[in-house]
């Protein structure tokens, strides 16, 4: 890929994490900040009844995602 083309390609957005147990970040940069002073063994874990209750959710959303026409 010529410099050109890479720079012409749009950036990826930033998509935070979805995931109760992190602050709401507003870019990379600010969450690699949190990351370098944090470790994800230290967090809190989630309970499997939430977790079990989030993939349902994650899937229902999906489903109408990929249904929806258009």
């Amino acid at each position: 890929m010529t410099d050109r083309a890479q720079a012409a390609k749009p950036a990826r957005p930033y998509r935070p994490p979805d995931d109760p147990r992190l602050p709401r970040f507003a870019s990379y940069e600010e969450e690699a900040e949190f990351w370098d002073t944090h470790d994800f063994e230290t967090l809190e874990p989630i309970s499997p009844e939430e977790l079990v209750e989030r993939r349902a959710i994650e899937q229902e959303w999906r489903g109408e995602r990929e249904h929806r026409p258009g």
